[in-house]
């Protein structure tokens, strides 16, 4: 089971290809709002090159869709296609080991978890985000944890939900007593911020144009569950309840044997541990009405491929 089998990938790109396919068919578009934006700052970046570096824009998302983004509305959807046979890649990596029935139905499960093949469908920026945590957790199950480590530095420019991961890799590699790889982190942050200030003269411009900032009264708050409150219609029921199975099983796995204890380590403390603070971070900025949370259920399309792993 080291080796990748050949239809591996074609399976992958079956899946996808279906998503592609339905987006084609579809007469509309499904997020309206801030899908269309998106999409008119990937695609018109190469007329208007400042907005490669636009923060709302999400600036990492906004170069590697652009390309995409040519093609018309459906490129979105083609691109977030291309990042979820990605991101089944990269899981095939410490799945190999768990057996045939996993690597056969993580690509399926993770697509028709509700909020995650929506976003495909809508080109939205959570898809590519969630590719992220998969190439980065799959360095640092292979011990790269300088090349994680970069990987993590860009996230701040992927989607906001960085706050929820990268803390916990970090914390993953000085428990392995890392530390070269350490100050990588500020990798990212350098590189846009040397971007900034040829372009706008800023080298902090990340944080000085941070979008989610103010007009609180214009957002709103709303209760403290309200996202556990829509698990099941958020990741759909069979995910929701095998998640919580596996948890179970790979606990008593990880009793049983201890062979299987550092890979369950690391998917506890770079896997589930991100989900639960994804979800507890959202819900305390909806809450409390902090950083311009609108209460979006999308936001939890970030740690389907986490919680499909």
């Amino acid at each position: 089971m080291r080796r990748s089998p050949l239809w591996v990938l074609p399976w992958w790109v079956l899946c996808a290809a279906w998503a592609v396919d339905m987006r084609l068919d579809s007469p509309g578009i499904l997020e309206g709002g801030d899908g269309v934006q998106h999409y008119q700052i990937a695609r018109y970046a190469w007329q208007h090159p400042e907005l490669f570096l636009h923060h709302w824009g999400k600036p990492l998302f906004t170069l590697f869709a652009s390309p995409f983004a040519q093609l018309g509305h459906w490129g979105m959807a083609l691109f977030n296609a291309v990042c979820f046979v990605l991101t089944a890649w990269a899981a095939d990596g410490l799945l190999r080991r768990a057996g045939l029935m996993a690597r056969l139905l993580f690509a399926p499960m993770l697509l028709l978890t509700p909020v995650y093949g929506t976003m495909v469908l809508a080109g939205m920026t959570e898809v590519f985000f969630g590719l992220l945590t998969m190439i980065v957790l799959r360095l640092l199950w292979a011990e790269r944890h300088v090349a994680a480590v970069v990987v993590a530095s860009f996230m701040p420019f992927a989607r906001p939900e960085y706050v929820a991961f990268v803390p916990l890799v970090l914390i993953w590699v000085a428990y392995k007593r890392q530390w070269r790889a350490l100050p990588f982190i500020l990798t990212g942050h350098v590189v846009y911020g040397i971007a900034g200030l040829f372009v706008f003269s800023d080298l902090l411009r990340a944080f000085h144009q941070d979008p989610y900032t103010g007009a609180a009264d214009i957002y709103g708050s709303g209760e403290p569950l309200h996202f556990a409150e829509h698990l099941k219609e958020v990741f759909g029921t069979s995910l929701t309840w095998s998640a919580g199975a596996a948890v179970a099983a790979g606990t008593w796995l990880g009793v049983r044997d201890a062979g299987t204890r550092p890979t369950l380590r690391l998917l506890f403390v770079v896997g589930v541990l991100p989900c639960l603070a994804i979800i507890a971070v959202h819900s305390l900025l909806w809450w409390q009405g902090w950083k311009g949370s609108l209460g979006l259920l999308r936001v939890m399309a970030t740690a389907a491929p986490l919680l499909a792993l």
